[in-house]
Parts: structure tokens; C-alpha cells; sequence
């Protein structure tokens, strides 16, 4: 069994759609979780898993952080989840919180999203 998890904004938001079609293309029906840790509040959990549904993005387990948070809180808590669940490859949008978790849990190989790129033109 491998365990991926994927943080929700600047990591699934950054192309809802085609992430949806690869995460089912190549994850399901195979002997992968998906799970969901997200540092959005549980109060936000209808519109987030309407969000989900909408896009295609099939998942195992979501998890929702249980009260405001400044960045090394939210490590912490995502890194916690992380062990918890024994996620293999983390996705995260914010490189503090993928260091940290990745320091609190040598075994899992964390990938960082830079959505401010996206918007960016490539310049060869």
C-alpha cells in the first residue's frame, strides 16, 4: 500500500480538472490512498468536498486543521498526520511546512507546488 497526500490550495486548486483525471488515471483502482491535509478550518468542509466532487478528485480520507494556525502550527499538525497515516509522498504547496514535515518524518519524500509560476510566462 502506498499513502500519497496532497494539501488542497496551490496544490489541487492550481488545475482542479486535469489533477483530478491524473490522480484517477494513474492512482486508481491501484493500491494507493489518497488523503487529503489540509490547513483549511473544518467549518469549510461542505464547499471543500463540493469543491472535490466537482473536480473529480477522488480521495480516501480528508483531514481538516482544527483551529487557526501560524505556518509552524500547521507543520506540525500536517506532519503529525503525515506519521499518523503513514503517507509515503506528500504534495504541499508551502515549502516551510514540506521541510518540516519532511524533518519530522525522514521516510516521506515531500513535492513542493510553486503556483507562482504558473501565471508566469517561461523564458528560454
Amino acid at each position: 500500500m502506498i499513502n500519497l497526500g496532497f494539501d488542497i490550495d496551490n496544490v489541487l486548486t492550481l488545475s482542479p480538472k486535469k489533477l483530478g483525471e491524473f490522480i484517477n488515471v494513474f492512482f486508481g483502482d491501484k493500491n494507493i490512498k489518497i488523503i487529503i491535509i489540509t490547513g483549511r478550518p473544518p467549518k469549510s468542509s461542505d464547499e471543500t468536498i463540493e469543491f472535490l466532487k466537482n473536480n473529480k478528485i477522488y480521495f480516501d480520507k480528508i483531514f481538516f486543521h482544527p483551529s487557526d494556525h501560524t505556518v509552524p502550527k500547521l507543520a506540525d499538525w500536517k506532519s503529525s498526520i503525515c506519521k499518523k497515516e503513514k503517507i509515503d509522498f506528500m504534495f504541499e504547496s508551502n515549502p516551510e511546512i514540506a521541510q518540516r514535515i519532511q524533518e519530522q518524518n525522514k521516510e516521506i519524500i515531500c513535492f513542493v507546488t510553486l503556483p507562482e509560476l504558473k501565471s508566469k510566462e517561461a523564458k528560454y
